[in-house]
């Protein structure tokens, strides 16, 4: 999953693209076009148009000219009728490639003649380096899904790298050949079936033996089209806020839903056994969860840790719904000795139907306390006295006072010695193993504090650990008194401002963030990273640290020829999608 060192990725969402809905067309628009402009999204190197089409039946786009632009038209389904000023007439479908290089000009129409069923393409145009050239038109063969499934298969590339002879054919080209462009540009595609990849190498197949590439990588919609319209207005319903405690929970889940998934039980049926959980992905460990709340300038606390209530109403009310996917909660033991907290899913009540969250529904609380430091009188223990919270499980070091420990489980808590470095330090790997093999615990939400944060951020430097970070980044500042805590780049990057990131963990093993759609609780901003969505919906892919849903692109600068660009189908349905390898020209600043 990996990206050059060197490259700059810049997602580009489906949802923020420009897009239209003219009853006979739905079209969304990666860079500026027609009505949609945008001075930020013009081109990407010789890149023009990246277009994804709806177009019903009985209907298109009549005719109309063109000149100095190189068009093509990638059918995803249904049927696409070209007719141009030269000639040609040809109806295309899924699996084959149209291609006109307008040159001086030419005129031509596309039609979909299909009584009932839509065309679905992306039409894409180049800006060529040589202008008024003489009109030209190619097609490719039909090509079948398996001919390019878990393989790229490159459709256009440079003309300069064809020879003479093959220059001069035009039409229908035979089956294995490119189209040529009069660009430094290569196009490939690909359909990568879930859990497969593929490698691209920079400048593959172009003149260019040494220098700068850039890349863009299009997902296509293959699941159906997706209504930016609906998302804005929800979006602003989410920014709103709800006043009844009904839509809090239904939006609650449906954030659930979107990272893992999967939906709390939001009624009281969990002590009949109809309890969703999160089931853990590796045989060995839990499945890990680390979520925390941090104010806007990336303080958890504030002055001498003191507790402060970051979040508001309804994001709280999304944490205690992730709370009860998960077999258990675990804080360190200084969150424990300041905060004092239940770890429970008080706010969820009343449920949907009424009743309150049963106790088979509720986390299990864990605490790491090398020390045992924590109190006898604490909330944790008194619930568990009260038969209201579950036996709190606390793990500390072997050389631990055994005295403590008695008056601990006697307390009502369940102690376990583990082996400690020299620095008094858990082992996260072993942590979460024993979680998993010993204590039937498949899923685990750490909630923090600093400390815990930061060392299993570290850890997962290492190793992977974190199957999915959440962060609640409120509006509010702290102030430089405040607490904080050090996070890899690929974290503080999205959290924090610029000027603080210059003290970041080690970038590596990064997740990827899971932006497909924006999510917010009034005024509390979600930032959610994952190792891949789970939503089985629609399509997705992973390209460094980018995951893209369908309809998003990302744009890769600072490559270099012979690096290579890996993509990854990280989803549980196949995924189709272009890639453009280009070489930047003189004056690009993208």
């Amino acid at each position: 999953m990996s990206t050059p060192n060197s490259t700059i990725s810049t997602a580009r969402r489906w949802w923020h693209r420009g897009s239209a809905d003219h009853g006979w067309l739905k079209t969304f628009h990666t860079f500026s076009f027609a009505s949609y402009y945008n001075p930020q999204w013009m081109t990407f190197g010789c890149l023009r148009v990246v277009n994804e089409d709806r177009v019903a039946a009985k209907t298109g786009f009549p005719t109309h000219p063109h000149n100095n632009a190189e068009i093509f038209s990638y059918i995803i389904n249904g049927k696409l009728t070209h007719k141009d000023s030269i000639g040609n007439v040809e109806t295309l479908q899924r699996g084959e490639v149209q291609f006109t290089s307008a040159g001086s000009g030419i005129r031509h129409s596309e039609y979909n003649d299909h009584p009932n069923d839509e065309c679905h393409f992306l039409q894409i145009w180049y800006t060529p380096r040589q202008r008024n050239l003489p009109p030209k038109y190619y097609t490719l063969p039909q090509v079948k899904d398996e001919e390019k499934t878990n393989k790229l298969m490159t459709l256009i590339r440079d003309v300069d790298t064809f020879t003479p002879e093959e220059r001069e054919k035009t039409g229908l080209l035979p089956v294995g050949r490119a189209i040529p462009a009069h660009c430094s540009l290569t196009t490939r595609t690909s359909i990568l079936t879930p859990g497969n990849s593929v490698k691209h190498i920079l400048g593959h197949e172009s003149k260019q033996s040494a220098g700068e590439r850039w890349s863009f990588i299009h997902l296509a919609m293959t699941s159906g089209y997706k209504d930016p319209n609906a998302l804005k207005k929800q979006v602003q319903k989410d920014i709103a806020g709800y006043t009844q405690h009904k839509d809090r929970l239904e939006h609650a889940a449906r954030y659930c839903k979107s990272v893992y998934g999967v939906t709390p039980n939001l009624t009281g049926d969990a002590s009949k056994g109809q309890v969703n959980k999160l089931k853990a992905t590796d045989p060995e460990k839990a499945r890990v969860t680390l979520t925390y709340a941090q104010s806007r300038d990336g303080k958890i606390a504030g002055e001498n840790k003191k507790m402060l209530a970051l979040s508001n109403a309804e994001s709280m009310i999304m944490t205690h719904s992730l709370r009860i996917l998960h077999d258990g909660i675990l804080v360190g033991v200084n969150t424990l000795i300041n905060d004092n907290p239940q770890l429970n899913a008080r706010l969820l009540n009343p449920l949907l139907d009424g009743k309150e969250v049963p106790l088979d529904a509720l986390p299990r609380p864990i605490v790491i306390d090398s020390k045992l430091r924590t109190p006898l009188d604490c909330k944790l223990l008194n619930n568990a006295r009260q038969g209201t919270g579950k036996k709190p499980l606390i793990f500390t070091s072997a050389n631990g006072e055994e005295a403590k420990a008695t008056a601990l489980r006697e307390a009502g808590a369940e102690v376990v010695k583990v082996t400690t470095d020299a620095n008094g330090h858990l082992s996260w790997s072993d942590l979460l193993t024993a979680l998993r093999q010993e204590h039937q615990i498949e899923s685990v939400m750490i909630e923090g504090g600093a400390t815990a944060i930061e060392s299993l951020l570290a850890a997962h430097a290492e190793q992977t650990l974190i199957n999915e970070l959440i962060v609640t980044v409120a509006p509010n500042n702290v102030g430089e008194k405040g607490l904080s805590y050090r996070a890899p780049k690929w974290v503080t990057k999205q959290t924090l401002p610029k000027e603080k990131n210059a003290n970041s963990l080690a970038n590596t093993n990064s997740l990827a963030p899971l932006q497909c759609d924006p999510q917010m609780f009034q005024s509390d901003v979600i930032l959610t990273w994952s190792q891949g969505k789970n939503d089985k919906e629609e399509a997705q892919i992973r390209i460094g640290d980018q995951l893209l849903s369908e309809g998003d692109g990302v744009f890769l600068r600072g490559g270099q020829v012979g690096e290579e660009v890996e993509i990854t189908n990280v989803g549980d349905r196949n995924a189709e999608f272009l890639l453009f390898d280009i070489e930047p020209e003189e004056g690009d600043d993208y």
